[in-house]
């Protein structure tokens, strides 16, 4: 077992592997990393990481603060921070009160033409 010192806080970590799919709805107040596939909605208070290679399709994701690595479609909702990776992929909205971006591309939506 880990010993912490009094300043450390012992963290819960759950992880959805890399052949992990999960359709529906997640709840948590700790900390969940996906590294599979995610179709559903994220309504949490605790922090989530979405590790390089997932690939997340929500209707929308709410969390503590969210840190993306891989491929997010719908809108991120972070009480604290979101945090856009390298190789990162994000398609929405983006609230929260502290973002940080590091090396990415940010492209024009797509929009339809009128016949």
């Amino acid at each position: 077992m880990a010993r912490f010192s009094e300043k450390e806080k012992e963290r819960n970590v759950t992880v959805f592997g890399e052949k992990t799919k999960f359709n529906g709805t997640l709840r948590f107040t700790e900390e969940l990393h996906i590294e599979g596939t995610f179709n559903g909605t994220i309504d949490a208070q605790g922090s989530l990481v979405l590790k390089k290679g997932s690939t997340c399709t929500a209707d929308f994701v709410r969390a503590a603060s969210i840190v993306v690595e891989g491929s997010v479609q719908g809108d991120l909702t972070a009480g604290d921070r979101i945090e856009m990776r390298s190789g990162s992929s994000v398609r929405g909205n983006i609230t929260a009160s502290r973002l940080r971006l590091s090396l990415i591309h940010i492209s024009e939506p797509t929009r339809q033409r009128q016949p």
